[in-house]
């Protein structure tokens, strides 16, 4: 973990009585490929991207509390170095199939449609699904979470 990073995480946790479980904390790596990481990485240096998803029953399967507004996030490339930091401002349940064009905006992947996030997300998607044991359909439901960043990529630089 960049000193930089690891720095500004201890600082923030202990100025906000936080702790290092799960209930305060979650490492979330972007993209399920190197070049999704990438480019999801990119989005968040020109602070495009201010949302993300996952499967909700994922965090079932993995006996995990659903994130909570206020957890702190540490966004990690395909690697799992740390790249950036973050709060949870806003979370949502939202099937599939009714994702929205404004969501995909936020989320920002390739131009931020909802045509592209279709068309750039549902491949890997389905794969993470079928990985953790989750059968994936038009119905699923995915917890998509806001957030605000505390620590951009570009300002822990090496």
């Amino acid at each position: 973990m960049s000193d930089k990073i690891l720095e500004f995480i201890t600082d923030y946790m202990q100025a906000h009585s936080l702790s290092h479980d799960m209930d305060d904390i979650r490492y979330i790596h972007f993209g399920y490929n190197n070049e999704q990481s990438e480019a999801d990485l990119n989005q968040l240096r020109a602070r495009k991207k201010s949302a993300g998803f996952v499967a909700k029953e994922w965090f079932e399967i993995q006996n995990l509390k659903l994130p909570k507004v206020g957890l702190t996030l540490v966004f990690a490339d395909y690697h799992g170095m740390p790249k950036a930091v973050g709060k949870v401002t806003h979370i949502k349940m939202v099937a599939y199939q009714d994702m929205t064009e404004n969501i995909a905006n936020d989320i920002a992947i390739g131009d931020g449609s909802l045509a592209q996030w279709r068309a750039k997300r549902t491949g890997s998607l389905i794969e993470s699904c079928n990985d953790a044991g989750i059968v994936f359909s038009k119905h699923t439901e995915l917890l998509v979470y806001w957030f605000e960043l505390l620590l951009s990529p570009q300002d822990q630089a090496v």
